[in-house]
């Protein structure tokens, strides 16, 4: 690699990093809101799992990709590849969801199941 092609690489790498970090800082924010969603919903008797909110949350992923891809494109008459690509971050997407709301949902009917604990050993 020529020495400008060694820099420009370093410095996507470097925004590769601080994407990741951001991404990091999401996840933990998102989790301590689980803890917060559970301590809500446990005196309130309500379930871990909200089918239809979460349905509403996929619906408005799928929106926002579609959106943000078309934008990114900045009017591409390649509809196959733009269809391809929201196909593609959209699968992505999918999974990284599928893994964050499981973690979401184990981790509220932890601190639910914790917060009854404390419950019956102050009756």
């Amino acid at each position: 690699m020529t020495p400008e092609q060694t820099a420009a690489l370093a410095d996507v790498r470097a925004r590769f990093d601080a994407v990741d970090d951001a991404i990091i800082a999401a996840i933990a924010e998102r989790l301590r809101l689980s803890d917060q969603a559970a301590a809500i919903k446990g005196p309130a008797g309500a379930p871990v799992l909200d089918a239809a909110r979460e349905a509403r949350s996929s619906a408005r992923r799928a929106a926002m990709i579609a959106d943000l891809l078309g934008r990114d494109r900045g009017g591409a008459t390649d509809v196959a590849m733009a269809a391809h690509d929201v196909a593609e971050v959209a699968a992505v997407v999918d999974a990284v969801f599928a893994v964050l709301v499981t973690a979401s949902r184990a981790r509220q009917a932890r601190h639910q199941a914790y917060l009854a604990m404390d419950a019956s050993k102050a009756e």
